[in-house]
C-alpha cells in the first residue's frame, strides 16, 4: 500500500521502505535487547562463585573484615558490569536486525528449496533442527529461570520470563540460521566426499600447529559449554520445574544438544577461519554484497563500530573465562573451609580451559559483530549526500524484497574440503 511506504531520498535516488518492516524490526530487536537483561541476571552470579570460592579459602583469612567485604562488594559490582557487557555483545551482533531478518528469511526459502531439489537429505535436516532447537530452548529459558532465582513473583517473572523466551528465540534464530541447514549439508557431503578429500581435512586438525590450537579450542569450548548447560538445566528444573520427571531427560539433553552445536556451528567457523587456502570463493560474495562508497567513509562508520565491538569482546572474554571454574569445581558450601588442593586444581584447570573455550566463542561472536558493522556503516544514512546510490527497494513482496531462490544445482561438484573451508 502506497500509505505503508516511507522513501528516504538522496539526490536523484530513492530508498523506499515500508513502516510495517521498519515497525517489526524495532520490536524485535527490543524484545531481543530486554531479553539479554535476563540472561545478564542468571549469569552474574557464576562469575561471583568462581572468584570468590578461591580468595575466601587463600586470601581472606591474611585480611580485616572490613577489607574483606570491600573486596567482595567490589567483585560483584565487577561481575555484574561485565555480565551486562556479555549481553551487549549479543545485542551488538544483531544491530544489523533489518538485514539479519532478510538473510534469515532467505536462508530459510533457500534451504527448504534444497531439501525439495534433494541437495538436503531429510532425515540429516529433521536431525539437525532438533537438536538445534533443544539447545535453543534451553538457553532461551535461562532468563526465566534468573528471574526465579531473584525471588521475582509470578506476576512479574511469568510474563516477564515469556517474553524474555521470545527475545531469546529471535536472537539464535538470527544468529544460526545458516547452521539449520548448512550444517546437515555439510555432514552429508564429509561423510559422501572422497578419502583424499577427509584425509586433508584430519591432516589439517590433527598433524598442523594451527590445527593442534584449532582442536584444542574446540574440546574445551564443546566440555565448558556442555557443563555450564548441564548447571543451567539444573537450574532450570529447580526453579521452572520444580524437579520433575522431565528434569533427567532435560539435563542429559542440555549438555548433549549444545555439544553438537558449538562443534557444528563455532567450530566449524573457527576451521573456517584458520584454514583459509580457498578464501577467495568468499572474496566475491563480500564484494558484490557491499555498495558502493568512499573508502574513508567506510572506515570512520566501521572504525568507530569496530573499536566498541573489541571492546565489549575483550570484557566478555574475561567474564567467560573468570566464570569457568565454577562449573568443574561445582558450588561449594562455606569455600573458606571447604575449598580444598582437589578444587583449587580443578578450578585452575577449568580456568584454562575456559580462556580456550572464550577464544573460539568470541572468534565466533567477532565475526557476527563485523557482519553487523559492516552492514551499518554501509546504511544511507552514513552515505553523503553527494554520493549516488543504488535506488533499493523493499516491499511486502517476499518475492521482490529477497530475491528469487529457484535456481537449479550447481552443476561443478564442490568437494566436501571446499564446503569447510571457506
Amino acid at each position: 500500500m502506497e500509505s505503508d511506504r516511507l522513501i528516504a531520498r538522496n539526490d536523484n535516488n530513492a530508498e523506499v521502505y515500508y513502516k510495517s518492516e521498519i515497525i517489526l524490526d524495532i520490536f524485535l530487536f527490543l524484545i531481543a535487547s530486554w531479553s539479554e537483561i535476563g540472561y545478564a541476571i542468571f549469569t552474574n552470579s557464576s562469575v561471583s562463585e568462581s572468584i570468590l570460592d578461591p580468595l575466601q579459602r587463600y586470601l581472606y583469612p591474611s585480611l580485616s573484615l572490613e577489607t574483606a567485604n570491600c573486596i567482595t562488594q567490589y567483585l560483584n559490582v565487577t561481575s555484574e558490569v561485565f555480565s551486562f557487557t556479555d549481553a551487549s555483545l549479543t545485542i551488538a551482533t544483531i544491530l544489523d536486525i533489518s538485514t539479519k531478518r532478510k538473510k534469515f528469511l532467505k536462508e530459510i526459502r533457500k534451504g527448504f528449496n534444497e531439501i525439495q531439489n534433494g541437495e538436503i537429505k531429510k532425515m540429516a535436516f529433521s536431525l539437525n533442527l532438533l537438536i538445534f532447537s533443544f539447545s535453543f530452548i534451553i538457553i532461551a529459558l535461562s532468563p526465566w529461570t534468573g528471574l526465579r532465582m531473584r525471588n521475582f513473583n509470578d506476576n512479574v517473572s511469568l510474563p516477564a520470563g515469556i517474553s524474555m523466551l521470545i527475545g531469546q528465540m529471535t536472537i539464535l534464530l538470527l544468529q544460526y540460521s545458516g547452521y539449520i541447514f548448512s550444517t546437515p549439508k555439510a555432514i552429508v557431503d564429509f561423510f559422501n566426499s572422497p578419502r583424499e578429500d577427509k584425509k586433508d581435512i584430519f591432516h589439517n586438525i590433527f598433524c598442523s600447529k594451527k590445527g593442534f590450537g584449532f582442536a584444542l579450542r574446540s574440546a574445551a569450548n564443546a566440555i565448558t559449554m556442555g557443563l555450564r548447560f548441564h548447571g543451567i538445566s539444573l537450574f532450570t528444573n529447580k526453579f521452572l520445574f520444580g524437579d520433575s520427571r522431565f528434569s533427567l531427560f532435560y539435563s542429559l539433553i542440555a549438555p548433549v544438544s549444545v555439544t553438537y552445536r558449538v562443534l557444528t556451528a563455532q567450530s566449524l567457523k573457527d576451521y573456517r577461519d584458520t584454514f583459509k587456502e580457498n578464501n577467495e570463493i568468499q572474496a566475491p560474495l563480500i564484494n558484490n554484497e557491499l555498495p558502493i562508497m568512499p573508502i574513508e567513509t567506510l572506515n570512520k562508520c566501521r572504525g568507530a563500530l569496530i573499536g566498541l565491538l573489541f571492546g565489549l569482546i575483550i570484557m566478555t572474554f574475561l567474564l567467560r573465562t573468570f566464570s569457568t571454574p565454577v562449573l568443574f569445581t561445582g558450588p561449594i558450601e562455606n569455600p573458606e573451609k571447604n575449598y580444598d588442593i582437589k578444587d583449587t586444581l580443578l578450578g585452575c584447570f577449568g580456568l584454562l580451559l575456559g580462556g580456550f573455550a572464550s577464544f573460539q566463542y568470541c572468534k565466533f561472536m567477532w565475526g557476527l559483530g563485523k557482519e553487523a558493522a559492516t552492514n551499518i556503516s554501509t546504511h544511507r544514512f552514513f552515505r553523503p549526500s553527494r554520493l549516488a546510490t543504488i535506488t533499493t527497494s523493499i516491499n511486502n513482496d517476499a518475492q521482490t524484497a529477497y530475491g528469487s531462490i529457484e535456481q537449479g544445482p550447481e552443476s561443478a561438484q564442490v568437494s566436501s574440503r571446499s564446503r569447510l573451508l571457506p
